[in-house]
């Protein structure tokens, strides 16, 4: 059957060219809705505190939303990233959709037992 299409390469040629356009037609027949989601959901945190160092933003922030997190269900990773300039990202990936609503609300307090990050009023 091979000795056939090596014999008559043109015919090959169109013949894969037929099945590449077929397939691409039927692409836009296939039904979207029942494929599953490709990328996991993610939540992400973000705490700014100017004037604080990483080491600090580590013991003081990243370390309790951590300890948070770990309890979550369906959670798959989670990366936490401190930066000199007194930020803080944690990023969260749960394996399913509609988990995110369930995420407690970790970030509320701090070690130092302060409920929310205050503003100076100038």
């Amino acid at each position: 059957m091979s000795r056939y299409f090596i014999d008559r390469p043109i015919f090959a040629y169109v013949l894969a060219v037929m099945v590449v356009i077929a397939g691409l037609l039927s692409l836009r027949s296939l039904p979207i809705a029942q494929f599953p989601a490709i990328a996991p959901p993610a939540v992400s945190i973000t705490a700014n505190y100017p004037g604080a160092d990483a080491q600090t933003l580590e013991n003081t922030t990243t370390q309790i939303i951590e300890q948070q997190m770990k309890g979550i269900d369906h959670l798959r990773y989670f990366s936490s990233s401190s930066s000199s300039a007194g930020s803080v990202i944690t990023t969260i990936r749960l394996s399913r959709v509609g988990v995110a609503c369930s995420i407690p609300k970790a970030g509320r307090r701090s070690a130092s037992g302060i409920t929310r990050p205050r503003k100076l009023m100038t």
